[in-house]
């Protein structure tokens, strides 16, 4: 994965071509390099060059999501039906982690627009997340 995105992610291939790594399809746990998480301010300034050329075409559609503080200057980021996929199974395990009831009540209004989500909500969809039980 990491010889892909060095490949086809202009800010991911400079940055690993930097610390001289050429990434081989054996490379091991300890060969690969641990940095910080990206800042708000660098993953503004990153921008484009953080996307991958080379998304391959069964992870389907490419969507964007975006967030602004009261900066009004948004992140960006792009996904694919893929990465949803991931997001929504992780959420589940979360809630079901934390033993949350699954029958409770409890809403969610989100501003992304319906298109954004995937063909499965429609517009003004509700979307209900449950909440954990008390002990």
């Amino acid at each position: 994965m990491l010889r892909h995105f060095q490949e086809t992610s202009p800010y991911f291939g400079n940055k690993l071509k930097t610390i001289g790594k050429n990434f081989q399809p054996t490379a091991r746990s300890r060969d690969i390099p641990v940095d910080p998480p990206l800042t708000r301010n660098e993953s503004q300034e990153a921008d484009k060059a953080l996307l991958n050329t080379a998304i391959p075409k069964d992870h389907g559609l490419l969507l964007t999501a975006s967030s602004s503080e009261s900066t009004g200057r948004p992140v960006t980021a792009r996904k694919t039906d893929v990465n949803q996929s991931f997001h929504r199974a992780f959420n589940l395990r979360n809630h079901l982690w934390h033993k949350c009831d699954l029958t409770a009540k409890f809403a969610t209004i989100r501003a992304t627009p319906w298109r954004q989500m995937g063909d499965t909500v429609s517009p003004g969809h509700l979307y209900i997340r449950p909440v954990p039980q008390s002990s």
